[in-house]
């Protein structure tokens, strides 16, 4: 059952849906793939996508119906001070605050060297049945490539026990208003197979941090492949 602080997060992103979805219906050739990998997966799971814009939250969410299972769609943010930073400019003053939230995007709390605390918004999300995206890479690409994964994402799943499904989304690196209005790209969303991370700690060797930095890289590299 959706939880009450769902609904604001609901309505907030199905006019943001509408803004999107018509603009790239526009003004870019928008290609979906691999949605029918979902068809059969239930809610809850983690969409873990490479990160080259600030659009690609948003579409993330705007290539699914309007009514989805994965509705709303919540999503890994920084703490507030992150985006306090020329880069952002007076956006920064939305990132990270309370209005951020409408958006579903709640903050990771960095420092306190404990997954379960770091991500303690993100757990509780998705006891509470919400889906969330999130770009391992801790920010936005600065060359277009796709840089090293961080290990939150393994810890995140591997304490929900929920799954994930790698996301691979092109044409979006510098992707400004300017930019979309001056030529049409193509970008393109490609959603992989859903799976469990399963971790056995107890038998295992290594340190938990390890294999999370190792199953990670081999996430990574999943969503490589679906750009080939």
């Amino acid at each position: 059952m959706k939880k009450i602080y769902f609904l604001p997060v609901i309505i907030t992103q199905w006019i943001i849906r509408l803004i999107t979805k018509a603009i790239f219906s526009v003004f870019c050739n928008l290609k979906v793939e691999g949605l029918e990998n979902l068809k059969d997966v239930e809610a809850p799971v983690i969409f873990a996508a490479n990160h080259a814009s600030e659009w690609d939250g948003p579409l993330v969410r705007t290539v699914m119906p309007m009514i989805s299972k994965f509705a709303p769609m919540f999503y890994v943010g920084m703490d507030k001070e992150f985006y306090r930073t020329k880069k952002f400019g007076l956006r920064g003053y939305f990132y990270g605050s309370g209005l951020f939230k409408l958006v579903g995007a709640y903050p990771i709390y960095f420092g306190l060297k404990d997954y379960k605390k770091s991500l303690r918004n993100h757990i509780r999300i998705l006891e509470d049945c919400g889906s969330i995206t999130i770009f391992p890479e801790g920010r936005c690409s600065r060359d277009g490539k796709i840089g090293e994964f961080k290990a939150g994402v393994i810890a995140l799943a591997h304490y929900t026990k929920v799954n994930i499904v790698p996301v691979h989304i092109s044409g979006t690196y510098c992707l400004s208003i300017k930019a979309i209005l001056s030529k049409k790209r193509n970008v393109t969303i490609k959603f992989g197979n859903p799976h469990k991370i399963n971790i056995d700690l107890e038998q295992s060797k290594k340190e938990p941090i390890e294999i999370y930095k190792n199953k990670a890289a081999e996430l990574r590299e999943s969503i490589l492949k679906l750009h080939k």
